[in-house]
């Protein structure tokens, strides 16, 4: 919210208004407030809260113009239920489970973890580590 706001405030210093953006801000963000007050829930929180009736009503409001008998409705009720029991079944696995248990995916960690170490040592980087000790051994 404050993003606005501050590119002005380098140049209120200079005057006697800088004040000014400490009471803009907190109006801003009490507006902001306000507003998501007012908005409903999402229909996938409240689909995985097993309030379908309620996430349906949102659904028919806002994407079918109030038309319950929808198809494009019903499509979108089961493909939030299909992703959402798709997301607890991979929460049962850990992620250390996940990377650790197959040898696919530890040999993918092995080349990531390689490719920023030597996306890191490659250039300047590595010239830059390595110049000190050049430039004692050269006598520069």
């Amino acid at each position: 919210m404050a993003n606005p706001v501050c590119p002005a405030n380098r140049s209120c210093y200079d005057s006697d208004h800088h004040h000014l953006v400490s009471l803009i801000v907190p109006v801003c963000y009490e507006k902001w407030l306000t507003n998501c007050s007012m908005c409903p829930e999402s229909p996938r929180y409240l689909i995985s809260r097993d309030r379908d009736d309620e996430a349906f009503d949102i659904l028919v409001k806002y994407h079918a113009e109030g038309d319950r008998d929808s198809i494009f409705v019903k499509a979108e009720m089961a493909q939030i239920k299909l992703t959402l029991a798709a997301e607890m079944e991979g929460k049962k696995e850990s992620w250390p489970d996940f990377l650790f248990k197959h040898r696919g995916m530890r040999r993918r960690l092995l080349v990531t973890a390689f490719l920023g170490l030597f996306t890191q040592w490659s250039g300047n980087s590595l010239i830059t580590y390595v110049s000190p000790s050049l430039t004692t051994h050269l006598d520069i």
